[in-house]
């Protein structure tokens, strides 16, 4: 009816009302995140560094048992410099392995790219944000990270970009931009990687507490076994024991009861010559 068509129009009208809204709320937020960005390293860093927290606090390890933030080391260089590190995040395997983590957010160049306004523009801006990249990369390979190790084995710096548009655009603009950081054992990751990695690590985790826990029940009912052989031990001693008390009775009763010659009848038979008793044997 009119009504009903009337009342679908009116929801119709308030969700487009509604997105349109909404995509405005996006791009004027989207821009204020640029604006804020724009030319200060240190908010990059910060927002990197917030963007990385949250991954870490979802990826279901636990902050100071899988992983450790922010930790300063001194270490020292070949010369015998003392240096002194302060990853963003160390983060455990089981098998007395690390990998670190460095959030790098110098995005000042992506957002030039992204707001280029002709191909020479792009050009330039994109040069310049690859060029930021290798900066980055080479910075962490020269950090000696491995040096802070310590008992554990290093196994590689992960250079985390927290935009995944940035990271993308800095692979497309230098294919071999990957391979020179893996070279200095730094892998570039985006946040998809960055999640995938830690969920990785994550279950390592899982199946090595369950390997542990499947010992330490084997260990257990092994202990409990043994425990359970010397009771049996025990058990079959105190039989034994019990058996040789039994045919000990049984001999003493024969002695004392059994034929003519017994002590029993012998006590009888002084009875029945006069001896004075006040007591009478009982027989049973």
């Amino acid at each position: 009816c009119y009504a009903d068509e009337a009342r679908e129009r009116f929801s119709l009208q308030q969700a487009i009302r509604t997105l349109v809204e909404t995509n405005q709320n996006i791009g004027r937020e989207a821009r204020e995140l640029s604006q804020a960005l724009r030319g200060n390293n240190r908010r990059q860093g910060q927002w990197g560094e917030i963007v990385l927290q949250t991954i870490l606090e979802k990826s279901g390890l636990r902050e100071g048992h899988e992983f450790t933030t922010q930790a300063s080391h001194d270490t020292g260089t070949d010369e015998g410099d003392r240096l002194r590190l302060r990853p963003d995040v160390v983060v455990h395997y089981p098998d007395r392995r690390c990998i670190i983590i460095d959030s790098k957010a110098s995005l000042t160049a992506f957002i030039e790219l992204t707001e280029a306004r002709d191909d020479d523009e792009r050009k330039l801006a994109a040069r310049r944000h690859v060029e930021s990249v290798r900066r980055h990369v080479d910075m962490l390979g020269a950090k000696h990270y491995e040096n802070l190790a310590g008992d554990e084995t290093l196994d590689f710096v992960m250079m985390f970009i927290p935009n995944e548009a940035a990271y993308l655009a800095a692979m497309q603009h230098d294919a071999d931009l990957w391979q020179r950081a893996y070279d200095k054992r730094v892998l570039i990751v985006s946040p998809t990687h960055l999640i995938s990695a830690l969920r990785l690590i994550s279950q390592l985790w899982v199946r090595d507490k369950q390997t542990r826990n499947t010992i330490e029940i084997a260990e257990a009912a092994g202990r409990m076994y043994d425990k359970f052989s010397d009771f049996v031990k025990d058990l079959n001693k105190i039989g034994a024991s019990l058996g040789a008390a039994q045919r000990a009775y049984d001999a003493a009763v024969n002695k004392l009861s059994d034929g003519k010659g017994s002590l029993m009848s012998r006590a009888e038979k002084l009875q029945e010559m006069g001896a004075k008793v006040s007591k009478q044997l009982r027989k049973e």
